[in-house]
């Protein structure tokens, strides 16, 4: 398991496009990317973490990791599974199961295993990338208040504690925690639903219910949602009934704003 990755361009005509919690939703996904264009061999395809459960075909959503242009962070069920797998006692396997994991058990021995490889080979706590000399960064639920962006490639940093959080907290969004995140622009996070992406402080919120696309939920209108990187930056979701929409959402006006602190020089 990587603690830390950088993803960069094979070309500069490629983009960058962020994913929220997927939660099996794998058709949803194909759509929104067919829509949206993409290209394997051109653009980067990076996730929030959270691929799995509650939805139709979790599988089919890891097995997209395969993919050398596919990058993931560590969500707090991918780490469910890895505890599942590794406890002998049943009780991480009931637990598990309860916040959506049933599927596994459907599955055959081998795929099983190619579930806990795709996780501990391909997912990283935090993902990073570079957009017009902004600095991007990526965690699944909460970056740890003490520490800076660039913390995370220190040696002994962060702690298991830490770790943690950055899979399971919710302490800034319930307003806990206020200001920016030193050392990055902007930081993308799933983790919570909410009715609508939402950005607070350098924090943008993408997880928009796309566990809930198939069940009763709070929100009017759940979907899965995706921010594309290009000449600037949209934000495209597609909801339960299939339909694929444009969303306002404040990330160009804020990154020209933020004058660029953490920026850097691509050279």
């Amino acid at each position: 398991m990587r603690l830390h990755q950088l993803v960069t361009l094979d070309t500069q005509a490629g983009r960058f496009l962020v994913v929220g919690d997927v939660h099996g939703q794998f058709d949803c996904l194909l759509r929104l990317l067919g829509h949206l264009e993409y290209d394997p061999h051109r653009d980067k395809l990076l996730f929030v973490g959270d691929l799995i459960d509650r939805g139709p075909d979790s599988l089919a959503c890891l097995e997209m990791l395969d993919s050398p242009a596919v990058y993931a962070c560590l969500g707090n069920h991918e780490q469910m599974a890895l505890d599942s797998m590794a406890d002998s006692s049943g009780l991480m396997q009931e637990f598990w199961s309860a916040n959506g994991g049933r599927w596994f058990d459907k599955l055959t021995h081998e795929q099983q295993q190619s579930v806990q490889y795709l996780i501990v080979r391909h997912m990283s706590y935090s993902l990073e990338f570079i957009w017009k000399g902004y600095r991007i960064g990526l965690v699944h639920a909460e970056f740890p208040a003490e520490l800076s962006w660039q913390d995370i490639q220190s040696s002994g940093k962060p702690s298991k504690t830490q770790l943690n959080q950055m899979l399971w907290s919710r302490n800034r969004i319930r307003g806990h925690i206020r200001g920016k995140i030193p050392g990055v622009d902007l930081l993308v996070v799933g983790h919570t639903m909410l009715e609508d992406a939402h950005l607070e402080d350098n924090v943008f919120y993408l997880d928009t219910g796309a566990a809930s696309m198939q069940r009763d939920s709070a929100l009017s209108s759940p979907r899965l949602s995706v921010l594309v990187f290009d000449d600037q930056v949209r934000l495209y979701g597609i909801d339960r009934q299939k339909n694929i929409s444009q969303y306002p959402q404040p990330l160009n006006d804020f990154l020209k704003a933020c004058g660029g602190k953490s920026k850097v020089t691509i050279v």
